[in-house]
């Protein structure tokens, strides 16, 4: 019973600790990160039926100097889509 616990406990804490490093990894500061669109998410229409995907799968997504960041759609339905989750995002 103990055991369990001690294990549940363990398992909890490094999930904690896994996303607040994710966070962290977030963090705006003065150096552009790609980062800041890992988990954005976009609903690309895809011919008729709308897809979810991150911003990553869409595009790629490159760091191009110490404050810029390039998204390259891979095509071009997408441009719309991440753009949009972009403005709403945080």
């Amino acid at each position: 019973m103990l055991d369990e616990t001690l294990e549940d406990a363990e398992q909890r804490m490094a999930s904690s600790v896994s996303v607040f490093t994710e966070d962290l990894d977030g963090f705006r500061t003065s150096q552009a990160s790609t980062a800041l669109v890992d988990r954005l998410q976009a609903h690309v229409d895809l011919g008729g039926s709308i897809e979810t995907m991150l911003v990553n799968q869409a595009a790629l997504v490159v760091v191009e100097g110490a404050r810029s960041i390039k998204i390259d759609p891979f095509f071009p339905q997408a441009t719309q889509a991440i753009v949009k989750a972009i403005q709403v995002s945080d």
